[in-house]
């Protein structure tokens, strides 16, 4: 059964009980009609981080509006990494359920509304289809997801097309200009289906150019940006929960989102307890929790290879931190004899590098990191045992090139743009 939840702060309205399909493909709007007919009238299309599609239905509820709606299985799906479950209390005896695996797809029954022992039950009968993270929480926990979701899907009416009307205004105001794009648009790929054949007979003189691929720290976030997502995850990190206490604590950067992966150890505390999910021993527990950050854009310089490692060892002995760094892959090369190859040696190298502190890094350092060009953190990990705090980064830098690849690799960047 569908209900409306409101979430204090949160302007928006939201559904939970929705039915959920998986799909292939988008589905067309004749296919969501005759859907909605079993399914449920009202509904919207999803598509996870994982690039996973799916579709959620059910039935109208009365006195409300489609569009003012949102899915709260939707919202939530995403925030935490797979395969995991989560029991949320929305009131006195009143818990909203929801179960998220492969592609963090939400699973048929995985959306759910109802009493303490209901949804336990409907918890307890998902266990069978593997390994899961477990979490429970609050409204105050929805309301934080809910808050760094930057888009919402609405409901609507599935058995209204929502391009029918605009389809209608497009095809009166530009019938004439669409029919003379399709016919431009078909001499394109006539001209360009001639040309690969001429290239073919002529022994493939001309070669396709690939377009290089982007340079990867232009793509991760700066290291004091990812000091400061781990900081505040640690700021609301419990060292010990119900007689377990913190063993390991590790914090993951990528694109958009830092991911928290902590251990227990149980220290007089119970199974039922545990935070997260249980080992097969009993004493030990694993949980985790996904932070979505919105990180600036980084930098785009990078240093030559001798400079840049010349840095990274100058920001180690001016901090006193203990440093282990890498090497970079050899470059490939031809046998004697053998074709050239025709993919282009990308003009930088990676090498990984750890940094060792006594503190947390965000405490000591700050920026320091950013002042490396090149050099991004990708997690921060600590240990009761040791105690220390570790910092694995990788170091990027511009590698050395013969001249003449140089030249090479800069008409080959060039043909790609044209």
């Amino acid at each position: 059964m569908t209900e409306i939840v409101t979430l204090p702060g949160v302007k928006h309205t939201f559904a939970v009980g929705l039915s959920w399909r998986h799909e292939d493909a988008v589905p067309k709007p004749k296919q969501l009609r005759a859907l909605s007919l079993d399914e449920g009238r009202w509904g919207l299309i999803r598509k996870s981080n994982s690039d996973a599609i799916q579709v959620g239905f059910c039935d109208p509820i009365i006195g409300k509006n489609p569009g003012k709606l949102r899915s709260l299985a939707a919202v939530v799906a995403d925030h935490h990494p797979q395969p995991w479950m989560g029991l949320y209390k929305l009131a006195d005896d009143r818990y909203w359920y929801i179960a998220v695996r492969d592609g963090h797809a939400i699973i048929p029954g995985g959306d759910q509304v109802g009493t303490f022992e209901e949804m336990a039950k409907v918890r307890e009968s998902h266990l069978q289809y593997g390994q899961w993270h477990e979490v429970e929480g609050t409204v105050e926990d929805l309301v934080e997801m809910a808050l760094l979701t930057p888009r919402m899907v609405a409901l609507r009416d599935m058995q209204v097309s929502p391009y029918r009307s605009s389809a209608i205004l497009g095809l009166s105001v530009f019938g004439v200009g669409l029919v003379g794009l399709l016919a431009l648009s078909g001499y394109q790929h006539y001209a360009e289906r001639r040309a690969l054949e001429e290239q073919e007979k002529n022994g493939s003189k001309y070669q396709r150019v690939q377009a290089p691929p982007p340079k990867p720290w232009t793509q991760e976030p700066m290291p004091s940006a990812v000091f400061i997502a781990c900081h505040q995850a640690w700021s609301i990190q419990p060292l010990a929960a119900s007689g377990w206490t913190l063993g390991t604590w590790d914090c993951q950067a990528t694109k958009n989102a830092v991911t928290v992966t902590a251990t227990w150890d149980r220290d007089g505390g119970i199974a039922a307890d545990a935070p997260g999910s249980l080992a097969a021993d009993g004493n030990s527990a694993t949980s985790t929790k996904q932070y979505i950050v919105a990180f600036d854009p980084p930098a785009v310089a990078a240093l030559d290879e001798p400079t840049g490692r010349r840095a990274i060892w100058s920001l180690a002995q001016a901090s006193a931190l203990d440093l282990q760094i890498g090497s970079a892959a050899p470059t490939a090369s031809n046998l004697p004899g053998a074709a050239a190859t025709q993919t282009p040696v990308v003009p930088w190298t990676s090498v990984p590098a750890k940094f060792k502190f006594a503190a947390p890094p965000w405490a000591t350092l700050g920026s320091a990191f950013d002042s490396v060009d090149g050099l991004r953190v990708s997690a921060v990990s600590w240990s009761a045992s040791t105690p220390l705090w570790v910092t694995t980064a990788t170091l990027y830098s511009m590698r050395a090139m013969p001249t003449a690849a140089l030249s090479d690799q800069k008409t080959k960047e060039q043909g790609a743009k044209t």
